[in-house]
């Protein structure tokens, strides 16, 4: 069976490809300054849930961990910039909407402004399951075009002698 994570499906349609495996030291920056960000606010969940997606013959596995659960919702909370903002929101609710899938709970979007430090938005993030469908097909169909590609490169490296 198929696996794909809420992450993997949001950085897949959300994200450039990375052929570089290092993350960046700005990336790290963000990343970590994010992390504190979601601890201090109580985001800190640390459970997985996930749910088998059929998709004709196929089943996926998808998995997740939303940053805080509660009997109403799903949260997923987005740190953003002015210039991330746009970026994050279309990743946050790719996410949110996995978590819906996953948990059978609706999703909150929150958005944190680092420049103003504070939260600025909260947003419930509609699912439906044909779009959610199409959503993992087109992560799935990226993940095998990365995988070939990364295989590919491997090849021509190889073939450099000096």
């Amino acid at each position: 069976m198929n696996k794909i994570t809420s992450s993997e499906v949001s950085g897949l349609l959300g994200y450039p490809p990375r052929v570089n495996e290092f993350t960046s030291h700005y990336l790290q920056e963000a990343i970590s300054r994010g992390r504190l960000i979601h601890s201090r606010l109580g985001f800190d969940n640390v459970k997985t849930f996930q749910r088998v997606l059929r998709l004709n013959k196929e089943s996926v596995l998808v998995v997740g961990m939303p940053d805080r659960v509660d009997d109403k919702y799903c949260y997923e909370l987005k740190t953003y910039t002015r210039r991330t903002k746009e970026k994050v929101i279309k990743v946050g609710k790719i996410q949110c909407k996995t978590y819906t899938f996953i948990t059978g709970l609706p999703s909150k979007l929150v958005l944190y402004s680092v420049d103003a430090e504070k939260i600025t938005e909260e947003k419930i993030v509609s699912f439906n399951l044909r779009e959610f469908r199409m959503l993992i097909k087109k992560a799935l169909l990226l993940r095998e075009m990365i995988k070939k590609f990364k295989a590919r490169f491997k090849d021509v490296q190889a073939e450099v002698k000096v």
